[in-house]
């Protein structure tokens, strides 16, 4: 299923899409989350279902090429990697920001990865849709922050490889990856709405260069912590636990 079902769900539980997922999520004795983000919301529609909660990897290539990226705090993007369901990653409210980054940052342009123009419809001269592209790194090169305003973005990799590159993410507070961030630099998670992006949009472009270095910095160390220690135990625990069930219906 998709996943930002249980997002959907929890905002209209009494819907046909609630329904239907109840109805199959009854069937089963164990779901498979990715992400504790994704555990919380699974758990307030079937409190009493075992949750086994695992993480999504960076390609070990594409991350050292990501960590070799030196960042820039006067880089040009402003970016979002997106890709897939346009709701669920929030595409409709990054480009209502695109009034208050031509004012706050006028010589910054917005860029959208994943899209073609066509999918997303609009024109503006500060905007720019490369379509889907095969090396994010050339555009995070280029870029001071990343824009992820998630709905039910389980735990999106996109928000992994901008921390990597050192290019600081600002997410919503229904995006997985906020669990890192929020641990970073709370101001780097967002209300799901215009008005608190366009807040935390004026609160990193007043940053001087060397804060934006220091935030830089402090999201490519969590990062790594996490890929190092804490998706390991995660998923090795999640692993033995998938193994444990097998055998036990053997």
């Amino acid at each position: 299923m998709a996943e930002d079902t249980f997002y959907k769900v929890l905002r209209n539980p009494l819907g046909l899409r609630s329904g239907l997922v109840r109805f199959g999520i009854n069937r089963v004795d164990f779901i498979l989350a990715t992400g504790h983000m994704l555990a919380e919301q699974v758990k307030m529609v079937f409190p009493k279902k075992e949750l086994i909660v695992m993480y999504p990897k960076i390609n070990s290539e594409r991350l050292n090429q990501l960590l070799s990226i030196q960042y820039d705090p006067d880089a040009p993007y402003i970016l979002q990697i997106g890709g897939g369901n346009q709701n669920c990653k929030g595409i409709d409210i990054t480009i209502s920001l695109l009034p208050a980054i031509k004012e706050m940052c006028p010589n910054s342009h917005l860029v959208i990865l994943g899209y073609e123009a066509n999918d997303l419809k609009v024109n503006s001269e500060n905007l720019i849709i490369p379509g889907r592209v095969s090396d994010v790194g050339l555009y995070l090169r280029r870029s001071c922050l990343m824009i992820h305003p998630g709905r039910g973005d389980a735990f999106p990799v996109a928000t992994l490889e901008s921390m990597a590159a050192g290019v600081p993410p600002i997410v919503s507070n229904h995006t997985g990856t906020r669990e890192l961030l929020e641990q970073v630099e709370p101001m780097l998670v967002r209300n799901l709405s215009i008005d608190d992006f366009k807040s935390g949009l004026a609160w990193f472009l007043q940053l001087n260069p060397e804060e934006k270095k220091r935030l830089s910095g402090k999201c490519r160390e969590r990062l790594l912590n996490f890929l190092e220690r804490d998706l390991v135990l995660t998923n090795e625990r999640g692993i033995q636990r998938i193994k444990e069930i097998i055998e036990s219906v053997k």
